[in-house]
């Protein structure tokens, strides 16, 4: 049976990255149309300065892996999303995924409990590939709702 486990100490962490930065780089594959701005080495030191043993702790990133016995399946990124004007966090934000959507429906219930855990009601999540539109049915079957469309144009 799949386990979800939140990574939580540096040890975790060099343990999973080679398993979670092949993942990022396909993801970013993926996604080359609209080229992330980030690297996978900024993922790995944010989830890093979000470890609770991080002096000081600047990032509030968080790494949570599927695992299938000791093989890890899939992974998600995440971060309390604070409102700059409030200063307060309103949302989860899933910054990565890479699981497939019967994945993320199994470990949903998890989801929901970091966002009670954090006090907000509300997990949200972007993406420049189209294909989500069609799986839309399955994703307002978790509450899902599209709040807007994001465009955005390469300039020289």
């Amino acid at each position: 049976m799949p386990e979800m486990r939140k990574v939580d100490t540096p040890e975790k962490l060099i343990a999973v990255w080679p398993y979670v930065e092949k993942g990022i780089k396909h993801l970013m594959h993926r996604n080359r149309k609209c080229s992330p701005t980030f690297t996978t080495n900024h993922v790995f030191m944010m989830i890093k300065n979000g470890l609770p043993s991080a002096q000081p702790r600047t990032s509030m990133v968080e790494l949570h892996v599927a695992y299938e016995g000791a093989n890890p399946i899939g992974f998600i990124v995440l971060y309390p999303f604070v409102d700059p004007f409030l200063q307060v966090a309103n949302k989860i934000y899933v910054w990565l995924i890479n699981a497939n959507f019967d994945l993320m429906e199994r470990f949903w219930g998890y989801l929901t409990n970091i966002s009670i855990q954090n006090g907000v009601d509300t997990i949200e999540f972007d993406s420049p590939r189209a294909g989500w539109i069609r799986k839309m049915q399955r994703l307002s079957k978790l509450g899902f709702a599209v709040r807007k469309y994001t465009f955005c144009a390469k300039v020289s």
